[in-house]
């Protein structure tokens, strides 16, 4: 059985039916997409998120202590904001990054930016909805 986690590449068809894709290196296999406050594609993958420009390059910023991050959405700071197991993630579209622990969280999975600047999360082991407000 082949345990390799990797995918061909990003794709993308256009309103009249043009398809173009651009490979991805080894080991990056893109999960959860969002269309960043830079126009660019940012993904979730195994230990870490990733940015696919408009020009097709591909930059990698690691999240340490994490093996696969599970979703991304764009916060109401206009920065790129992650889970990764119990943990949030925030990254600016510059590269600077911050984790904070969700007290009591196991396994995060979706969030929701919140207008307040708070999040809703989804807790997918203990099967509850968690709220989390960075600090400021």
């Amino acid at each position: 059985m082949n345990t390799t986690r990797s995918r061909e590449g990003i794709g993308r068809l256009t309103p009249d039916g043009t398809y173009r894709k651009w490979p991805l290196p080894a080991g990056v296999s893109p999960g959860a997409l969002v269309t960043g406050p830079d126009r660019a594609l940012w993904f979730t993958g195994y230990g870490g998120i990733s940015r696919f420009g408009t020009d097709g390059d591909l930059t990698r910023y690691p999240v340490r202590n994490a093996t696969y991050l599970r979703h991304i959405t764009v916060g109401t700071d206009k920065c790129l904001w992650f889970t990764a197991d119990h943990r949030i993630g925030r990254l600016t579209p510059q590269g600077s990054m911050t984790l904070w622990a969700v007290p009591g969280a196991r396994d995060l999975g979706a969030l929701v930016a919140v207008e307040d600047g708070s999040f809703w999360l989804a807790d997918r082991e203990a099967d509850v909805l968690r709220r989390f407000t960075p600090p400021r």
